[in-house]
């Protein structure tokens, strides 16, 4: 696992939630997940509007995350990406995501939110990160986000190429 804090979040958070108010959404409701908002199921072709803000942040991440694990500056490459907001009780049941670093960027991680849990070796394990930070981990691992206690929880979910 690999976690890194964007700098000028506070300074962007704020726009990046307004534009992905902009952004075509729908909301994703079945026995699998429960997500309030999402874009996952818009067309890749659809104008993004929030990633004009974020990009710059994730490319960073990307050189990050390929010197640390590749010794390279530029392995990794965005490929997709989709943004989720969780009202309370929403939830993501276990996943994986073949072939890649999955990423998830806290833009509202509200005191007591639900952070993504990992099943490893049968074990579920969470790890504790903090609005403004970015985890990135081995997509083949299993992983959940468990239904929200609280609030409204904002990510930005993307993966590598």
């Amino acid at each position: 696992m690999f976690i890194a804090t964007v700098s000028d979040h506070t300074k962007i958070k704020k726009e990046i939630l307004q534009k992905i108010n902009e952004t075509p959404h729908e909301r994703i409701h079945d026995e699998e997940q429960s997500i309030s908002k999402t874009d996952w199921t818009i067309p890749a072709h659809v104008y993004r509007p929030y990633m004009d803000t974020v990009y710059p942040y994730i490319d960073s991440f990307l050189i990050e995350l390929s010197k640390e694990f590749y010794k390279e500056k530029s392995v990794l490459k965005l490929d997709n990406y989709w943004f989720q907001q969780y009202e309370k009780g929403d939830f993501h049941n276990w996943h994986r995501h073949k072939g890649c670093f999955a990423c998830v960027y806290y833009i509202e991680l509200p005191t007591g939110s639900s952070f993504t849990t990992f099943n490893i070796q049968d074990k579920e394990i969470s790890i504790p990160v903090e609005e403004g930070q970015i985890i990135a981990f081995l997509g083949g691992i299993e992983h959940q986000s468990k239904p929200n206690p609280i609030g409204r929880k904002t990510v930005i979910a993307f993966n590598t190429a």
